[in-house]
């Protein structure tokens, strides 16, 4: 990344001292600068993703603690209204009621989705 910046900026550096032009060598010192520069964004974006990585599972386990989030129950659940999620429960095995069930107890407890459910396993 930053190393061919930074052996082209000694390089023009060198070759502006032999040569006596200033130009060359601040040429060269920008170089490196720049080097440096994008050595220290590609350390910082490496921070940044950790961080981010950091506030993540944090935010999960603050959520599984609460009870609440973990997997959708069916693909797509979370953008589901009540008539939507009681059409899929159709072919579901009690577990995968169960399942729903909870997860809808933890989340949106919609009291049509929950007698649906019920009404299942009758």
């Amino acid at each position: 990344m930053g190393i061919g910046d930074r052996v082209g900026g000694r390089v023009k550096q060198a070759a502006g001292d032999l040569t006596g032009s200033e130009a060359l060598r601040r040429e060269g010192v920008e170089d490196e600068r720049r080097a440096d520069a994008k050595e220290q964004l590609a350390h910082e974006q490496v921070e940044a993703e950790r961080q981010q990585e950091r506030a993540d599972r944090k935010a999960e386990e603050v959520e599984r603690l609460e009870g609440r989030g973990g997997p959708e129950p069916i693909p797509g659940y979370d953008r589901m209204n009540a008539d939507e999620v009681r059409a899929s429960l159709d072919g579901l095995t009690d577990a995968e009621l169960t399942e729903v069930e909870e997860y809808e107890l933890r989340n949106q407890n919609r009291k049509t989705v929950l007698d649906a459910i019920e009404s299942k396993r009758s």
